[in-house]
């Protein structure tokens, strides 16, 4: 950790830096009283507002517009479309995009007027390169509105701008923007590739600290693949160049992700280090957002270290910043982190506590996104010139009516009072009369409306509880039925326990004759699922992967893995249109049974979900692959699958993560895997019907007072 006397120097530099700023401004300010020449009164303007927008936007749109004004007393294409594109740069800062737009808009008229007009070949390239500057603005407030896709389509039309110009640097500042594009949607292969194509061009014209910037682009794209190697080696190359360049600043802020790999790969001696390094850095500067992030990060690392006290030392500042800054995606990871803390401590209550607020928060995320990215996909960006004239033409005009009626309003009320005054004595009689009678009517009303409120909040539970209901019935409807299992089975038992009426947990079966060597052999599919979410969304979800499994059966697939495979790309597609910035984030875990009975083997094929099978007093573990069906950063790597030999009386354990990480007890601990396999192991000789009540009863018993998690399943079927 630095000294406070490093600290203390940092900011009297900030400080200074700040003091000589302003100073700047004010010498500005008295150069624009005293100057009467319109072209350097121009110039004076456009120097304080590029001084300030970043920090004062509104006192900057001043500047701009007094600017934007003398251009055109001027008839100035030039200067007006300069003035225009900062002005648009302004309303960005507040994230004001329609408003920037038309800004945009506007300097791109008069930039294609310029180029019509240009005769001068030097001139000609100026003002090309002003455009593409200006296109990749918009671009640029694309992006930042969500529209990714576009953005990229919009970033290579403007390449093509720039190869006519020759313009090697902003080619690479629009290869580096194209790469962030491509990783933002979780397309890793691309943004790799266009990093390094901008880093090529950065090179050519040897500008070392671009090149270090698309190196940190790759190691934070290699840490999310993830590759923590490359990552690493990305970031120490780029942290030679900033060293080099005497670049201190940026290094500083690269240090946090270096250090975040260290603790990836187990280098805590480097890691913890590295990140209060970077911590103290971001507090010199009081960069509040990112603080809070850095400590969740070093919360982390203290977790996984072993250094509990520190750990719950920075994740409580980290939330309590967050609290302050409304930064709920940092909430959330500081109540996830928390509860993990908590239940290593064995401070049981409070785990349980932050792991139900992690997920309200992540939920509530999830939730948030889709709906703000379902609306942005409705949106239409179209923004012309006349469209915002209008738009401000008719504000004006608004604007005077309402202070002509006001006008009338007074004259009204003027007479008012005149009559008042002549009828005083009358109208306080009728006045208080009337008050009485209407105090006794609004009175009745109100009751009225109570009552009436009462019933329609009624009718509207009602309905709202009827519709849930019947969704439950629908979903049900998907869900393997009991006479193709009981006719498939010896014997078993299904626990299906949904925290919501309806469920994201899900059990599917399918009975399919598949072709072989010989003929036709048959084989019978068995499910049990975790689709991303619980109650409603993930009800969707169920029924969204449950129709994926089909349409892979349906398409020729017959192997498990071949399965899984099939459904995660089918799931990924139609996630794409979900609306989100990634794009189809959710999907299930589950694990994938096919029966052969014929030949008393299994194969299964397994995401994220366990299987278990009991023969005699032997528990037999088959671990899944480390990823779900759906978009995920090794959503190229193929499903593995594996055959076992079954014997008679063996007992095959599915289920989903809902009773293991149900808390309960009498500490408030989860059960965990360790207790239930134990458990398993001790009733595993009953009948399955009797296994089942045996195991409710130790989830009533376990859970007592405490409301229930997660969706709940676990399947066991008697060979």
């Amino acid at each position: 950790m630095k000294t406070p006397i490093l600290t203390a120097i940092l900011i009297l530099f900030f400080c200074s830096f700040v003091s000589s700023q302003t100073r700047k401004i004010d010498s500005l300010r008295n150069d624009l009283k005293v100057n009467r020449v319109d072209t350097a009164r121009y110039a004076t303007l456009m120097l304080i507002g590029k001084e300030i927008y970043t920090f004062n936007s509104d006192s900057a749109q001043a500047y701009f517009s007094r600017a934007i004004a003398l251009a055109e007393k001027a008839k100035d294409l030039k200067r007006e479309m300069v003035a225009l594109r900062f002005m648009g740069r302004t309303y960005k800062v507040k994230g004001e995009y329609k408003l920037s737009d038309a800004c945009y808009g506007k300097a791109l008229n008069l930039c294609n007027r310029l180029i019509a007009a240009s005769k001068d070949k030097a001139d000609l390239k100026k003002f090309k390169y002003e455009k593409a500057m200006i296109s990749n603005l918009v671009t640029r407030n694309l992006m930042e509105q969500g529209f990714y896709y576009e953005a990229i389509d919009r970033y290579f039309s403007n390449i093509k701008r720039l190869e006519e110009i020759n313009d090697t640097t902003m080619m690479a500042s629009t290869y580096n923007s194209i790469a962030y594009a491509y990783y933002t949607i979780r397309e890793f292969e691309k943004s790799i590739v266009y990093y390094q194509r901008s880093c090529d061009f950065y090179a050519s014209v040897n500008d070392r600290t671009g090149v270090a910037e698309g190196l940190v682009g790759m190691g934070i794209v290699y840490s999310d693949i993830p590759d923590y190697h490359k990552s690493l080696d990305m970031y120490l190359k780029a942290e030679k160049i900033y060293i080099e360049a005497g670049d201190i600043n940026t290094n500083k802020i690269v240090l946090g992700n270096k250090a975040w790999v260290y603790g990836k790969l187990g280098d805590f001696k480097k890691a913890i280090p590295m990140s209060l390094e970077a911590l103290d850095y971001l507090m010199a500067h009081a960069d509040r957002g990112d603080e809070a992030q850095a400590r969740i990060n070093l919360g982390e690392l203290y977790i996984q270290s072993g250094n509990y006290s520190q750990a719950e030392k920075h994740l409580k500042i980290s939330m309590a910043i967050a609290k302050e800054e409304n930064a709920r995606e940092v909430l959330k990871d500081a109540h996830r982190f928390l509860s993990e803390l908590y239940d290593k401590t064995n401070k049981t209550e409070l785990a349980y506590s932050h792991f139900k607020t992690y997920i309200a928060y992540r939920d509530s995320l999830v939730n948030e996104e889709r709906s703000k990215q379902t609306l942005q996909k409705e949106l239409k960006w179209n923004y012309e010139k006349k469209i915002i004239a209008d738009s401000l033409k008719a504000a004006a005009e608004r604007r005077t009516s309402s202070l002509k009626l006001e006008s009338s309003y007074a004259l009204l009320k003027q007479e008012k009072t005149q009559r008042y005054a002549l009828y005083g004595g009358i109208a306080l009689v009728l006045i208080f009369a009337g008050v009485m009678f209407n105090r006794f009517r609004v009175t009745q009303q109100q009751k009225q409306i109570i009552t009436h409120q009462k019933l329609l909040v009624d009718e509207k539970h009602k309905e709202i509880t009827d519709s849930i209901h019947y969704a439950e019935r629908i979903q049900r409807s998907f869900l393997a039925s009991r006479e193709l299992l009981n006719e498939t089975f010896r014997d078993y038992f299904i626990l299906f326990k949904p925290k919501d009426v309806v469920s994201g947990d899900f059990y599917w079966a399918a009975s399919v004759k598949t072709p072989s060597a010989t003929g036709q052999s048959e084989k019978f599919f068995f499910v049990t699922a975790d689709s991303t979410g619980h109650g409603v969304p993930g009800a969707i979800m169920s029924i969204l992967n449950i129709t994926s499994l089909e349409e892979a059966i349906k398409s020729g697939a017959y192997e498990p893995a071949e399965i899984l495979n099939y459904s995660r790309k089918t799931i990924i597609e139609r996630l794409k249109k979900d609306g989100s910035a990634e794009g189809g984030k959710d999907g299930m875990d589950c694990s994938l049974i096919a029966f052969d009975f014929k030949n008393n083997t299994l194969t299964y094929s397994a995401a994220n979900n366990v299987l278990w099978i009991i023969r005699g007093n032997e528990l037999l573990e088959f671990a899944p692959d480390k990823m779900p069906v759906g978009k995920h950063d090794k959503d190229f790597v193929p499903f593995t699958q594996h055959t076992v030999a079954l014997q008679k009386d063996d007992m095959v354990y599915t289920m989903t993560d809902g009773l293991p990480d149900q808390f309960g007890g009498e500490k408030g601990k989860k059960f965990m895997y360790k207790p239930l396999k134990k458990l398993l192991l001790s009733i595993n000789h009953l009948p399955p019907a009797k296994q089942q009540l045996k195991i409710s009863e130790a989830l009533v018993k376990w859970q007592g007072n405490l409301e229930q998690v997660d969706d709940i399943t676990v399947t066991g079927i008697r060979i």
